[in-house]
């Protein structure tokens, strides 16, 4: 809880912090199973313009339905999903390797 104050007295101290805004913690029970607790958090992706932009990533650290499949059509400002992060990874670290 000290964790929190501090965090809550920040953001509000620094409108223009990048850390993610806390909006609520919440646990969900549904019928018989186990409740699954969750924190919703703002983005904090603050741009004017999206030209120098080339990934952004909506990280959960899960591989279940964790892909963005067509990445043709998307807008630079459009998140990916984890493993979008996994093949871009093998794709460039290949390249980086030979320089």
């Amino acid at each position: 809880m000290r964790l929190f104050r501090t965090y809550f007295r920040h953001v509000c101290e620094h409108p223009k912090s990048i850390l993610a805004r806390v909006y609520g913690l919440y646990s969900v029970t549904m019928g018989e199973q186990k409740p699954v607790r969750m924190i919703v958090m703002g983005n904090t992706m603050r741009v004017q313009q999206s030209t120098n932009i080339q990934y952004v990533f909506d990280l959960k650290g899960s591989m279940v339905n964790r892909i963005v499949k067509d990445t043709t059509k998307l807008k630079p400002s459009a998140p990916l999903k984890d493993q979008n992060l996994l093949k871009l990874c093998e794709r460039d670290c290949v390249k980086l390797l030979r320089f």
